[in-house]
């Protein structure tokens, strides 16, 4: 099982990088914090305190950061792989995401599936209008 999607983002990489790795930024977009990031191979990124944890695996430059991927609540399954690949076309930025390995019937694999295309429409609107999307307000 596996969950691919391309977006194409008009900033340059620069930024889109930023984005994924400033925890500042990442807070504009992404449903829970990034709490902590440590930018080498072996070190660890967790979202939300340990909602999600994980360990850096690959880091080529800006090209290419992959982490492991673990969730807290599904603690009981084996941890999946986040690859982006970022590729500079001018001003406007290519990000393919792939998040793969996972077990069949994974729970993870569900959750992530209507998770990632928020996130990632999140940043696309946040970084090429400064706002986020006009989600629905919750009635009083």
């Amino acid at each position: 099982m596996k969950f691919e999607t391309v977006f194409f983002i008009g900033t340059p990489l620069e930024r889109v990088w930023d984005a994924l790795i400033n925890p500042e930024v990442v807070g504009k977009y992404y449903l829970c914090p990034l709490t902590k990031i440590d930018l080498t191979v072996g070190g660890t990124i967790n979202y939300g305190g340990d909602m999600i944890s994980g360990e850096i695996i690959e880091l080529e430059d800006k090209a290419k950061p992959a982490h492991s991927f673990s969730f807290a609540h599904h603690a009981d399954e084996p941890a999946s792989k986040v690859c982006y690949k970022l590729s500079a076309h001018g001003d406007v930025t290519e990000l393919s995401l792939v998040h793969d390995g996972f077990a069949d019937g994974s729970n993870t694999f569900q959750d992530i599936r209507s998770g990632w295309p928020p996130i990632l429409s999140e940043l696309k609107t946040y970084l090429e209008t400064g706002e986020g999307l006009p989600w629905p307000k919750p009635n009083p």
